[in-house]
């Protein structure tokens, strides 16, 4: 992490304050599955997070993917998530397995204007388990419960075939292509 200097030029004297007085992060009630426990991000998962976004792997199935890569940036997703937290434009859930403390993903909704945006990544050793069908099914029937007229969107690379099934398993129908980026976009269809 940064230096503690408060008077840094990198600008992090607000982000010095999480660190000051931890508990002043707001956190997201926490959610369950059968198998998954749905936390808040918080301070100690930064570095767990930074490893597993810099595996070779996760950089090549992220494509196009903006991810936070030095301690600075993270800090300021951490805040930025907490702000949408407490503004209720958003929420942020890291995935551990039930009474285990190792990071296996994220689920993000972020509301931007009039549509909501689901983000997600996992940790490529956890592909293929069914684990994110099953974080992002909550993560979304929760947020529908106090947003119902929400519009959630979500994009996926053309290659990432493993992402387009899972955003057809949890309701969302493909809205538009981008083919000179290769974007596929998706939107929730509300008839569950």
């Amino acid at each position: 992490f940064p230096s503690h200097d408060t008077k840094s030029k990198t600008g992090l004297s607000s982000l010095w304050f999480f660190i000051q007085y931890p508990s002043v992060i707001y956190m997201m009630p926490p959610l369950t599955t059968f198998r998954l426990s749905l936390q808040s991000v918080k301070l100690r998962d930064l570095n767990a997070i930074k490893e597993i976004v810099s595996l070779p792997l996760f950089i090549k199935a992220s494509i196009g993917c903006q991810m936070p890569q030095s301690d600075t940036q993270l800090l300021h997703w951490l805040c930025s998530q907490q702000k949408q937290y407490l503004a209720q434009k958003g929420c942020c859930y890291m995935l551990r397995y039930i009474n285990e403390e190792t990071i296996l993903g994220m689920v993000n909704l972020q509301a931007t204007g009039q549509q909501t945006e689901l983000n997600y990544w996992l940790h490529p050793h956890y592909w293929r388990q069914g684990l994110m069908t099953e974080a992002v099914s909550i993560v979304i029937s929760k947020w529908l419960e106090q947003h119902k007229d929400s519009h959630i969107t979500a994009r996926c690379h053309l290659d990432n075939l493993a992402s387009q099934a899972l955003l057809l398993r949890v309701g969302m129908q493909l809205h538009e292509t981008e083919p000179e980026k290769k974007i596929l976009s998706y939107r929730w269809i509300n008839n569950r």
